[in-house]
Formats: C-alpha cells, structure tokens, sequence
C-alpha cells in the first residue's frame, strides 16, 4: 500500500535523498504542492543460487562456531533454522 506526503513548492536535494531512503519512489506536482510517493519495499527474491549457498551456510563450521560462541549450541538449535541465520548469511555473502 503507498502512502503520500505533500511538501511545499520546492524541495532540496538533501530532503530529496532523505526521502529516497524512506522508500520514496514516485513526485509529482499537485494543486497543494510536490506530491511524494511511497510504497513499501518488495520482498527479497533469493535466486536458486542463493539458496543452496544459504543451504552449504546452514551446514557450515561457521554457523557451528558463532552458535557455539552464543552458548546456542545444541541438537535442538543446530536443528533449527533462526532469523539470525539468514542475517549473518547475508553478512557473510
């Protein structure tokens, strides 16, 4: 769902940056002003080749050793797949 926010007549290019960061991805003028437009992020889409990297992560030393360093190290958390996994998957890529 987009949201819009209008400014008015005039913008910086400073605010303009700013805005591209919060998701800004259409302006345009209107009666009131500069009319910006925001729609959310779209999902990530992993390519296969992500995936089995992703998959060789969750099965690697290094995963082992950061839930070892965690205290996490166990048959149930080594089972499991976490949040955090995919985080420090996209840290590592």
């Amino acid at each position: 769902m987009e949201t819009k926010k209008v400014i008015n007549d005039s913008i910086h290019v400073s605010e303009l940056k700013e805005y591209i960061e919060q998701g800004l991805t259409y302006v345009k003028r209107s009666g009131a002003g500069i009319c910006l437009i925001f729609r959310p992020e779209k999902e990530k889409v992993f390519t296969e080749k992500d995936l089995v990297s992703f998959g060789n992560y969750l099965l690697s030393e290094k995963r082992e050793k950061l839930l070892k360093n965690h205290g996490n190290l166990n048959d149930e958390t080594v089972r499991m797949v976490h949040h955090s996994d995919l985080e420090n998957w996209k840290l590592l890529k």
